[in-house]
């Protein structure tokens, strides 16, 4: 056996080893690397991804969980010691069928946000993502929204969770009792809303420490994710927290939502749809705040399907009004705003007792059906008349509103059509379906295209250029990219990111929106 080498040499050796162990550097070499941030609840532990520092399941907010759950946020607590944020956190409660959607457990324990930080910045843009899945689904640790790759761009991505569903989106005339009897004046039922605002706090609080500007905040979301960002946009609760805004498919704008308590013709409050599904469940009507609280989570998501509107409805003070309302009287905060939506969007809309004309309102007739789109099945016209009316007329009917009440000098709006289809889906798909942007936005093509090539790759490259240069100056246009115009209602001109080439658009489907918008606003009562 060697003989261990005990002289002088060896025993100084030793001696440093001794020291690089108890200063966790030996053997730790990664452990010394890992970046560590201090925020206002205690000290973090991160990734370090070449240029990148990586912190995940950052608690924003304090569990809403036992006595919290159905309760606006509450503050995070501080911790002792280096928090490691280095494991994904779990997503919210949502049904099975929706797991695919994020990876990890699930719990009520939920509220927590991930940060993609390029390292030894200062002042640099934040992007707040929203996730979709229709208020029901989905979670910010998705591996689609990873945000490496937008960060490497000098933005600090950070995605973020909310609560989902009926543990979301819920009002009960037993937890408005409770409300008025103990917490007075605290805003409820759009608790996911309010997980949002939460979470935009605390960046404002807290993202110094990471090098980014707490003044310099865009949110941006797809689906339920880009109708919350409208959500945002008009809410009181919102206002000062970010700069700029992006919605991607956002739906709200078209939406009559139902009041949280009166209901509206053919559409119940939201607390009528509430008592609904409990007793459809055999829970008594004079349950009150606590036995609301003790129900099983299971019992909560039974039902709970993303085609399900009773997420979305107006409660007075998170959301004064509807969202098509506020627009309309200005009322919306005056950022800069970038929307759009795909060519495609309704092609989720199946045939069956859901599908088809059965997602067309009833007083629309087939001859007007075919009036706007010519002859089609009624899976057709179902797919034109709900990409049309719930995204594409939303966004057009958004923007236009925008150009009225700040234009180009004040609060400029971005409208874009998203008709790109990835050159090896060419022959399989007629259009671009609901989210088949993100894997552009996100840089995911790699991972989430198959058989994607150069110049779908360089459609990509584009889409994150303008993405982040407007949360960078309010403004997605820059240096050696083809000219996107701010939306001007006098020439309707739109952005076509297409196959042909990224052009300004006027007039785009302008016969078909503009009379679905019209009859948005006639149904909404709106001049």
């Amino acid at each position: 056996m060697k003989a261990t080498n005990t002289g002088p040499c060896g025993m100084r050796r030793l001696g440093l080893l001794l020291l690089l162990l108890a200063a966790g550097l030996w053997g730790g070499v990664a452990a010394a690397a890992d970046p560590i941030v201090r925020i206002d609840t205690g000290e973090l532990r991160g990734d370090r991804s070449g240029a990148i520092d990586i912190f995940r399941a950052v608690p924003f907010a304090a569990p809403p969980v036992g006595e919290l759950r159905w309760r606006a946020p509450q503050p995070p607590q501080a911790w002792d010691g280096v928090r490691d944020a280095r494991a994904i956190g779990p997503r919210c409660p949502q049904q099975n069928s929706f797991s695919t959607f994020a990876p990890g457990p699930m719990s009520e324990d939920c509220l927590y946000l991930n940060l993609w930080v390029p390292r030894g910045g200062a002042k640099l843009p934040v992007m707040v993502w929203i996730h979709g899945g229709g208020y029901a689904a989905g979670s910010g640790t998705m591996a689609l929204y990873d945000g490496k790759a937008l960060a490497k761009r000098g933005v600090i991505v950070v995605t973020i969770n909310y609560r989902l569903g009926r543990l979301g989106f819920f009002a009960h005339p037993a937890l408005k009792a409770e409300r008025d009897a103990k917490y007075p004046g605290e805003p409820m039922g759009l608790y996911g809303i309010l997980d949002q605002i939460a979470a935009l706090q605390w960046v404002r609080r807290n993202i110094e420490a990471f090098g980014g500007d707490p003044g310099n905040v865009t949110i941006f979301g797809e689906s339920a994710g880009g109708g919350s960002v409208t959500q945002l946009m008009v809410s009181p609760l919102s206002k000062g927290l970010f700069a700029r805004a992006i919605s991607q498919s956002g739906a709200t704008g078209t939406s009559i939502e139902p009041l949280m308590e009166v209901s509206v013709p053919e559409r119940p409050s939201a607390m009528v749809m509430a008592q609904a599904f409990l007793k459809s469940q055999g829970v008594p009507d004079a349950i009150d705040a606590r036995g609301l609280r003790a129900l099983p989570v299971e019992l909560l998501l039974k039902t709970q399907l993303m085609s399900e509107r009773g997420a979305v409805f107006v409660d007075g003070t998170i959301v004064p009004d509807s969202v098509g309302k506020l627009f309309a009287e200005g009322r919306q905060h005056a950022v800069p705003f970038l929307l759009g939506a795909n060519s495609h969007e309704g092609s989720t809309v199946v045939a069956g007792p859901n599908g088809g004309m059965a997602q067309i309102a009833p007083d629309v007739s087939r001859e007007q059906l075919e009036a706007l789109y010519g002859r089609k099945s009624e899976t057709g016209y179902a797919q034109y008349w709900y990409g049309d009316s719930r995204f594409l007329a939303a966004a057009r009917y958004l923007a236009g509103n925008m150009a009225r009440a700040g234009g180009e000098a004040g609060a400029p709006a971005y409208l874009y059509y998203f008709s790109y289809r990835t050159q090896a889906q060419r022959d399989y798909y007629s259009g671009v379906r609901h989210a088949d942007d993100l894997p552009y936005v996100f840089q995911r093509l790699a991972e989430f295209e198959t058989g994607a090539g150069p110049a779908d790759y360089r459609i990509s490259s584009l889409m994150g250029s303008y993405w982040t240069n407007f949360a960078k100056t309010g403004d997605p246009n820059g240096p050696g990219l083809p000219r996107w115009d701010a939306y001007r209602a006098s020439d309707d001109n739109w952005f076509e990111i297409g196959e042909n080439g990224l052009v300004m658009k006027p007039g785009l489907l302008a016969e078909r929106l503009e009379w679905h918008i019209a009859r948005f606003k006639r149904a909404a009562g709106i001049p």
